[in-house]
């Protein structure tokens, strides 16, 4: 299993590496150029913090929304349950927001 990770992982990279290479020589760079290969680090690292941004954005996402359900008072809660007809919101139940 250790061997089967880092061998994915540079299978990956090595596909996006080829795919960012070919978009250069389809607009006539040089692949052997100093800007093709900055262009292919650029990407990948974008792709990097790209994913970063994304699962930071929706860890934030979650504990606001948790934060925001547990200052509403329970009384308000049951009668928002009430209005739509089924338990849309819960305070502390495993089910979260519907």
């Amino acid at each position: 299993m250790p061997v089967a990770i880092p061998a994915n992982i540079g299978s990956v990279i090595y596909v996006q590496m080829r795919m960012i290479a070919c978009t250069a020589y389809m607009a006539d760079y040089d692949l052997n150029s100093d800007q093709t290969q900055t262009f292919v680090y650029a990407c990948l690292a974008g792709v990097a913090v790209n994913s970063l941004l994304k699962q930071a954005g929706i860890k934030f996402g979650v504990k606001f929304a948790n934060g925001v359900i547990k200052k509403i008072p329970g009384k308000v809660l049951t009668k928002i349950n009430q209005k739509v007809g089924f338990r849309f919101i819960t305070k502390f139940g495993s089910k979260g927001i519907v």
